[in-house]
């Protein structure tokens, strides 16, 4: 949330200068996208990666593990990446003279939320209730990408190929990060939860590095 309030305060008066030239816009967003999520995904890959020995190493003050908040930590993780991503959408729309359609995304945003965790919190009880409702923050999602998708390229000529390629990078980047990770983890003591989660650290670290340091020899297109 913070990474996406952050890019979406500094690409809103960038979108606004820009909106009347397609070419430029495209060139703005496609960069905004690739920033965003150089920013967010090697952390959120990484806390999925982590999830387990993180929460292993938690107790609390009875002796109680936190083992059980894994899974919904991984869901919640992947959750914030798709919602960092569809965030710029609001920006664009601001900036382009549609106030009113970015307040009918977050409306229906607002809603399917709101809808799906009282269902689940109605039919799930306790021990996969809280799975559940982390699964309805993943899974609102990506309708609204393949909506916002389609918005890009009918209004804006933005094809969603094109959208997609600026996420390459970074999802080769994560890629990598994740395989060095599973790699690492066959060493032996790596199945400690503390040296776990020291070697994802460390793996994502490494790939911030390589990826600012790619992207910045990247030109934007």
């Amino acid at each position: 949330m913070a990474v996406g309030t952050l890019i979406n305060r500094t690409a809103l008066p960038v979108f606004a200068r820009v909106s009347a030239d397609k070419a430029v816009l495209t060139q703005s967003l496609t960069w905004s996208l690739r920033r965003l999520f150089l920013l967010t995904a090697p952390l959120m890959v990484g806390l999925i990666l982590a999830a387990d020995p993180l929460t292993a190493l938690i107790h609390d003050d009875r002796g109680g593990s936190y083992a059980a908040a894994a899974l919904p930590l991984k869901l919640l993780a992947a959750a914030a990446l798709l919602r960092a991503t569809s965030q710029l959408l609001t920006p664009l729309m601001m900036a382009s003279g549609q106030p009113g359609l970015a307040a009918r995304l977050s409306g229906t945003t607002l809603t399917l939320l709101s809808v799906g965790i009282v269902a689940v919190g109605v039919v799930f009880p306790d021990p996969r209730g809280i799975i559940a409702v982390a699964a309805v923050w993943v899974a609102i999602y990506p309708p609204l990408l393949i909506w916002g998708a389609r918005y890009l390229e009918r209004t804006w000529s933005i094809a969603a190929s094109a959208a997609i390629r600026t996420f390459l990078l970074p999802a080769a980047g994560v890629a990598v990060m994740a395989a060095v990770v599973w790699t690492l983890r066959l060493l032996p003591g790596s199945e400690r939860p503390a040296v776990s989660v020291a070697i994802v650290v460390a793996a994502m670290a490494a790939a911030y590095g390589g990826l600012f340091r790619l992207d910045r020899e990247k030109p934007v297109s």
